[in-house]
């Protein structure tokens, strides 16, 4: 399959280990959003390339943060139409991920894409961050709902103490967290070399 192709090769540009079932998942899930994203507007305009490029295999960068902080639970907030939360639970199938996302046509359609990919490892919330009950992942991300240093406060809250957040960066910079962070994880996209860097955190 020629879109599994092109995220295996982004995978390996990152330096992320891609099973080629995760790969196959990884390219019907960009199909799906294609699909959907035809009728209801599930992410940014694009061919299903683009949403390759610039959706999946930037989630896929998530990967490596994920697997060096080993939750074994994880909250995605705002995970619009999964991103990252999906791609991660195609990669993690022994990591339970909790996707979080006010707006129900994207909800709907993670439930969609998740029933549709067999991935018994996720449950979707159609609800907001200060609604979520206690009890909860220890460990949560975001792709990019919140400036840093927000969201950091806002997830600390929910993971608890000594849970795990993961920062991402992206054209900003937070460097009181840097300072902080357990891990920092950089790496340059494949596609259009933009820079990510994403902390590690413990609230």
């Amino acid at each position: 399959m020629i879109l599994a192709g092109r995220i295996a090769d982004g995978a390996a540009h990152l330096e992320v280990e891609l099973p080629a079932a995760a790969a196959d998942a990884l390219a019907r899930y960009a199909e799906l959003i294609a699909r959907w994203n035809a009728r209801i507007r599930v992410v940014g305009p694009g061919d299903v390339r683009t949403i390759v490029d610039e959706h999946v295999v930037d989630a896929l960068g998530f990967s490596r943060i994920v697997r060096r902080a080993a939750a074994p639970a994880w909250y995605d907030i705002g995970a619009g139409a999964g991103l990252p939360g999906l791609v991660l639970a195609c990669l993690f199938p022994d990591v339970r991920f909790v996707l979080v996302e006010p707006v129900g046509k994207k909800s709907a359609f993670m439930h969609h894409a998740a029933t549709t990919l067999g991935l018994t490892n996720v449950e979707v919330l159609t609800t907001r961050i200060e609604l979520l009950p206690a009890g909860g992942p220890a460990a949560a991300l975001s792709r990019a709902t919140f400036a840093p240093d927000e969201w950091f406060e806002r997830a600390r809250e929910l993971v608890g103490p000594g849970g795990q957040v993961v920062v991402a960066l992206g054209h900003a910079d937070a460097p009181a967290l840097r300072a902080r962070a357990e891990a920092v994880d950089s790496y340059a996209l494949p596609s259009n070399h933009a820079r990510r860097t994403n902390l590690l955190l413990r609230a």
